[in-house]
């Protein structure tokens, strides 16, 4: 049953919450009462729990998010620009504009326009999920297969079985969504509009303006059935609006009700990039005023941290501690306030340096997002 909360497998997250608390029922009426329920994982075991946590408040009482995102909608953006932008990357014109540069110049140019520490990540991105709002059959690898994992005669086909059952996540929560006016497939929320490509690397000169205008001009968008098409995106304000009414795009104070420590390691050429553990933590100053309930703890240089380390157990524990004394505060403080409250001395921001797979040294760093500079080369590999 708990099958449901696992991102890879239902990318519902009302059906997943609910999932949650049929599991809590359950285990309550058969084995006892649960005293606290703290929720760990990465990557879309993140998005799992911070969606949660935002839409279900309550359902969960402590969050240790790793390889964090915030959610699916707003990283979602991420990867349907990488594919655009791999698809021009790509095109004669840009092999035309760069013929003159070598390969190095040319990464630099791609990674600049990206907006990424190197040409690697866009790539990863469009590579891993280019295909994940895919509505039909398509070849991944080699291999022929479709999002709902169905056999191909029941699946859709925009010639071959029109009527066929779309894979795409939006309609996958067609429930929640709605359809589009006048249409059979869920309402659509990308959008990409009025963007300026590359206008950051135009301006720090990464790039000339004959390739700034040749690169708008290019980029396109992609249709419902997510194939590439030479017109931009443009999403119904009312789709944008739901995608914030229905906590999809999450919502920050109910954040503030949960205790959280996110387990953040480095990877600036994939797809779990560091700036997304502070992209949670800067909604939370925005809406907020504070992320009193949040900390970071950081490590390098990979994205998991070592076995010696002992990180995630240390984690559990100080979670564990956090989330009980919430529990046992009888005040007539809110429950952010009894979060913020109830804090152990030893949770606070900081960054694991590590020597030859040994912790060498642990390290007290600002609260804010500020670059934490000089703590060592894993540190410093991770700041933002």
């Amino acid at each position: 049953m708990s099958s449901l909360t696992d991102q890879a497998l239902n990318a519902n997250k009302v059906v997943a919450a609910e999932t949650v608390m049929m599991l809590k029922e359950h285990i309550g009426e058969n084995y006892g009462e649960i005293s606290h329920t703290i929720g760990s994982g990465c990557s879309g075991g993140s998005i799992m729990q911070l969606v949660i946590a935002g839409t279900y408040p309550g359902v969960l009482d402590g969050i240790q998010p790793s390889c964090t995102y915030p959610d699916s909608i707003t990283t979602g953006i991420e990867v349907t620009e990488c594919v655009l932008l791999e698809n021009y990357f790509n095109s004669n014109e840009f092999a035309e504009l760069t013929s003159d540069f070598d390969q190095g110049v040319i990464n630099h140019k791609k990674a600049a326009i990206a907006g990424h520490l190197d040409e690697k990540a866009c790539l990863a991105w469009s590579r891993s999920f280019g295909h994940a709002n895919r509505p039909g059959n398509f070849v991944l690898r080699g291999q022929e297969m479709n999002n709902c994992r169905l056999p191909k005669k029941w699946v859709y086909d925009p010639d071959l079985n029109a009527e066929g059952v779309r894979c795409s996540q939006p309609d996958h929560l067609i429930a929640l969504w709605g359809k589009e006016p006048g249409k059979e497939y869920a309402r659509r929320y990308a959008d990409n509009s009025g963007v300026q490509y590359g206008l950051q690397a135009l301006l720090s000169g990464d790039i000339s303006a004959r390739e700034f205008v040749s690169l708008n001009e290019k980029i396109g968008g992609s249709d419902v059935d997510r194939g590439l098409i030479d017109e931009r995106m443009r999403a119904g304000e009312e789709s944008v609006a739901f995608a914030y009414r229905m906590g999809l795009v999450t919502d920050p104070r109910q954040w503030a009700k949960v205790a959280m420590i996110d387990l953040r390691g480095n990877d600036n050429s994939g797809i779990h990039m560091n700036w997304r553990a502070f992209a949670v933590r800067d909604r939370m100053d925005s809406v907020l005023g504070n992320h009193d309930n949040q900390v970071i703890w950081r490590f390098g240089p990979g994205l998991w941290p070592s076995d010696e380390s002992h990180l995630i157990a240390e984690s559990l524990l100080a979670i564990h501690e956090w989330v009980t004394a919430i529990k046992g505060d009888q005040s007539d403080r809110s429950l952010a306030e009894k979060v913020t409250a109830n804090k152990p001395a030893s949770v606070f921001d900081f960054c694991y340096i590590e020597s030859a797979h040994k912790v060498v040294k642990k390290v007290k760093t600002p609260s804010r997002s500020q670059p934490t500079r000089k703590l060592g080369s894993s540190c410093t590999n991770l700041t933002i």
